[in-house]
């Protein structure tokens, strides 16, 4: 553990030290232009008054990025971390983090592929093969993109074919079993029709020991991922673009790694080991589909209709004390998610004196969650061995909105941005629980509904101070909808309706940036300063209980304020020398949450989970040509401060800082056919970490501990 943030304080120096030296840097060499659609129009990242961050497929590729949880790596601002695919998987950005294991409650970031919403956790276990872009989106993004942006969005754009026939494919072998096959090709059909096909397979062994059962192996398990898609141009106006996608997990959830307590010893826990009996397992199905079309109208307007359907589920069985003895599992349970949306809208062409777009989105989202809980007999208390209490409920919701969005030119470098968005959100939840006395409450059969309506404004300037540099403000509000708690419910409830149900949550949020090149575009710094202010926060919370289980509730606590900042930084040091580095502070707190820890004991001042003050990357790669091939190494580091996995902010929910570090080493050459041969290693110094670290239950201690260093070969051939 690092005794002190001076480490990365110093590697971002340094970084900051080969860049100012004038001199060092290359002639003539400069940064390549990102194109990004963070406001849902094609436009160039440094004229985009948004604090947004563009990882291309070149970035995902020389990093070893394979999901969306291993993004955070390349992304200050981005946290993430899983317990498995869905139950324990988070995600969060600027300080606002959270599970998604409830389905009556929705994340606070959205995800967006090709433009279609995500809804649901269950439908973000996307391996980003095949991408082309991951647009990071910081900060409220309701007046776009809509409900659940509170945090920011994660908009992932795919690779689509074009007039000539394409193929990439990729092969890695790496330690711990890891096996990973990607293939995409792509190629004209002829009449204006050209197709791709992306298949993709990733499996590994684990990393996790079980003493108890070793047949089971935690973190083991292997998914596959296939994706269609059929472009069709009947006219120099007209595009249409027809996709179906599918991929499938089964495996084992890192979700078990805990800590013995003493009068198990013997087993010799540590950061690696595990001790459960039960078999668990999950299993993870994602499909859908959608028609995207893009029709030009004339007079310089086009519109846009993206429709969209897909399903999720999620099945598994755990065991839930986390010991070598049968007394707590969850031998049946399951969630789901289906989902319809229609977005419609209509824009202006680009101009530098008015642009405008305005549309309509609609979404119709069922989820339902089945769960069990059932004691064993080694269960403490002998008349109430062997016994199954079943939750179940689902929650049908409906959301619609309309929005407008326009950027206008006041003066010759200042600019005018702004847009509002309505929505209302109905949901109708339907629940029961039955009991297991004196463990599991009984929870009646009732039904209940709710209404939420939201304006969602944005306001802001832009001064363009030359060329190459933008200066921008804003004020925006977003909105989360409530919802109700439908996981297996233990504690008495009396009037369901009331005590399962949670508020909405407002978020107001000003922001002030900039975005500069200079140096003749080989030096690029962009910096973005924020505050926000949040009412009826939904927080939620690791509730142990005496049987040794862990329940996550949901509950609104008063008011948090977030307070941030985030620097990035790119050069072209020299002709083969480029840098990276990125810095991200948050203040995230709860202002008031009054009787968060139970009745008397508030919450007010502590922090939010999973809200590390700091966190910094930094990246350098070095290419030099060598007898017609490219070698190109690089080094990549990421810091996370310390936090917490409970608004508690107590000691066993504390994850102490760590640092990572990974490197890559590759033989590149080709011309129209391009190969490359690369050595890499993750976690290069071995470092122990966790992402997750609580309570099981009230006394043992549960850790999620962090993949040890790997290593391995990647293969990959462009046609």
């Amino acid at each position: 553990m690092a005794k002190s943030p001076a480490p990365h304080l110093r590697l971002i120096a340094l970084a900051a030290a080969a860049v100012a030296a004038g001199p060092v840097l290359a002639q003539g060499t400069q940064l390549q232009t990102v194109e990004v659609t963070a406001q849902k129009r094609t436009q160039n990242l440094q004229v985009v008054p948004v604090s947004v961050e563009a990882v291309t497929a070149a970035d995902l590729e020389r990093s070893g990025t394979r999901d969306l949880f291993n993004l955070s790596e390349l992304s200050p601002s981005l946290s993430s971390g899983a317990a498995n695919r869905t139950l324990g998987s988070r995600m969060g950005l600027r300080g606002i983090s959270d599970f998604a294991r409830n389905a009556g409650y929705d994340s606070s970031m959205g995800v967006y592929i090709d433009g279609v919403y995500a809804g649901r956790t269950e439908a973000n276990t996307q391996s980003l093969f095949g991408m082309e872009r991951v647009e990071v989106l910081r900060g409220p993004q309701g007046t776009l993109f809509g409900k659940n942006t509170i945090a920011g969005a994660l908009n992932i754009t795919t690779r689509k074919p074009t007039e000539r026939f394409e193929a990439s494919g990729n092969i890695d072998l790496g330690s711990n079993g890891q096996r990973n096959l990607g293939v995409w090709v792509g190629a004209p059909l002829g009449s204006g029709v050209q197709a791709s096909l992306l298949l993709n397979r990733d499996q590994t062994d684990g990393w996790i020991d079980n003493l108890t059962r070793t047949d089971l192996r935690p973190g083991a398990g292997k998914g596959d991922n296939a994706r269609a898609l059929v472009r069709v141009k009947p006219s120099a106006t007209l595009t249409v673009d027809m996709a179906l996608h599918r991929s499938r997990y089964e495996g084992q959830p890192l979700y078990g790694e805990a800590v013995p307590p003493a009068a198990q010893a013997n087993l010799a826990p540590g950061p690696y080991t595990t001790s459960f009996e039960a078999d668990s397992r999950e299993k993870v199905q994602k499909d859908g589909g959608s028609v995207t079309l893009n029709l030009g109208l004339g007079g310089g307007l086009s519109l846009t209709s993206i429709t969209a359907y897909q399903k999720a589920s999620n099945s598994y069985v755990n065991d839930e004390d986390l010991s070598p003895q049968n007394v707590f599992t969850a031998p049946d349970s399951r969630t789901g998610t289906r989902q319809t949306s229609q977005e419609v809208r209509i824009e202006s062409a680009a101009s530098p004196q008015f642009d405008w777009l305005a549309g309509v989105f609609w979404l119709m989202q069922a989820n339902d969650q089945y769960g069990t809980i059932a004691t064993g007999p080694a269960f403490p208390v002998p008349a109430l061995r062997n016994r199954t209490s079943v939750g179940q409920g689902t929650l049908d919701g409906e959301s619609t909105a309309l929005f407008a969005h326009g950027n206008l030119r006041l003066a010759e470098a200042l600019q005018l941005t702004g847009g509002l968005r309505w929505t209302r959100e109905t949901k109708d939840a339907v629940y029961e629980q039955t009991p297991i006395p004196g463990v599991v409450t009984n929870v009646p059969r009732f039904s209940a509904g709710l209404a939420d309506t939201d304006l969602s404004p944005k306001i802001g300037l832009n001064w363009f101070a030359s060329k190459a540099m933008m200066v921008y403000g804003f004020y925006t509000q977003g909105f989360k909808s409530g919802g109700y708690n439908l996981d297996n419910i233990t504690t008495p409830v009396s009037n369901p309706a009331r005590d399962l149900r949670f508020d909405k949550q407002t978020v107001k949020s000003a922001e002030i940036g900039l975005k500069s090149e200079f140096a003749d575009r080989r030096v690029r710094l962009n910096a973005a300063a924020y505050t926000m202010d949040g009412t009826d926060w939904q927080v939620q919370q690791f509730v142990p209980q005496a049987n040794n289980t862990s329940l996550v509730t949901i509950t609104n606590a008063g008011k948090v304020k977030i307070d941030g900042a985030e620097v990035e930084l790119q050069a072209q040091a020299l002709e083969s020398l480029l840098v990276k580095a990125g810095l991200a502070y948050t203040d995230a707190r709860f202002v008031t949450f009054k009787n968060g820890g139970g009745a008397g004991v508030d919450f007010d001042g502590r922090r939010l989970p999973f809200a590390p003050r700091i966190k910094t990357t930094l990246s350098a790669e070095h290419a030099v040509e060598i007898g017609g091939l490219t070698v190109r190494s690089s080094l990549g580091y990421t810091f996370t401060d310390t936090q917490y996995s409970n608004p508690n902010n107590s000691a066993p929910t504390t994850i102490p800082r760590f640092e990572l570090w990974n490197a890559r080493v590759a033989l590149e050459g080709g011309n129209k056919t391009r190969w490359s041969v690369a050595m890499w290693a993750r976690n290069l110094t071995d470092r122990v970490y966790t992402t997750f670290n609580g309570l099981n239950g009230l006394t043992t201690p549960r850790a999620i501990y962090g993949q040890p260093r790997s290593y391995g070969l990647t293969a990959s051939v462009d046609l």
